[in-house]
């Protein structure tokens, strides 16, 4: 109870704070709050489903208020340029957020494969042993896809004079991640789950050109699904 009211409190003072000190981004905070609730909502109800579809499987709307304030950072934060237009009610109007959603949609349904385990497999070192040629197959092609869109994101960060602080970010937070999973080896063990994954390429595909806007959109379809499905994991587990 003590947790929902925090959120709460703190999802409301961080929208006031925007609709004051940043007008702009007031848009296009509503339509991203209210594109993940929706797809929040289509994830719960329809493929896991809750009667009720802004509970969770545990019956909280704890995920439903996380997911409300990471809308509004990353309205503020990720997708200032993705999502450009819309500063302005004609923007919603524009193709850019049309494919947008067309792109959303998929990483939403990434729910409906809970049963080809290849696609859901959680990666870590206990689960290693585990793996077959497929897994090893898609989990290859998967990095490789994200670190060409990565790399080519960071070309765009070249350009637009962002690399300075983009490159680094970009190689300190894998880095930090491994290097607290080395520290803690003993008693802790890392997981990879798909709402980490995903919020790193929201992060860092931010900028407004195809190779970045689209699989951001496919990344935070995949996030939403997530959140509305298992919630925010915890990525380091007792031994």
């Amino acid at each position: 109870m003590w947790l929902e009211l925090i959120l709460s409190i703190l999802w409301m003072a961080c929208f006031v704070l925007l609709c004051m000190r940043f007008k702009g981004e007031v848009l296009r905070t509503v339509f991203l709050s209210v594109v993940m609730t929706a797809g929040y909502c289509f994830v719960s109800h329809v493929i896991c489903g809750r009667d009720n579809p802004f509970l969770s499987e545990k019956g909280s709307v704890v995920p439903l208020l996380e997911l409300l304030l990471f809308a509004e950072g990353f309205a503020l934060l990720c997708c200032r340029e993705t999502l450009s237009t819309l500063t302005k009610i004609k923007g919603l109007f524009h193709q850019e957020v049309f494919w947008y959603l067309v792109c959303f949609f998929p990483g939403l349904c990434i729910g409906y494969l809970f049963r080809i385990r290849e696609i859901t497999f959680t990666l870590s070192p206990e689960s290693l042993p585990d793996l077959n040629l497929r897994m090893v197959l898609l989990l290859a092609l998967g990095v490789v896809a994200a670190v060409t869109l990565l790399t080519l994101s960071t070309l765009e960060a070249w350009k637009k004079e962002e690399f300075k602080w983009y490159f680094p970010l970009l190689i300190s937070l894998p880095a930090l991640f491994v290097l607290i999973s080395w520290l803690i080896r003993e008693d802790f063990s890392p997981t990879v789950h798909r709402w980490l994954w995903s919020l790193f390429l929201i992060v860092f595909l931010r900028y407004p050109v195809r190779i970045s806007r689209l699989p951001q959109a496919f990344a935070l379809g995949v996030f939403v699904n997530a959140l509305a499905t298992s919630g925010l994991e915890r990525i380091w587990y007792p031994v």
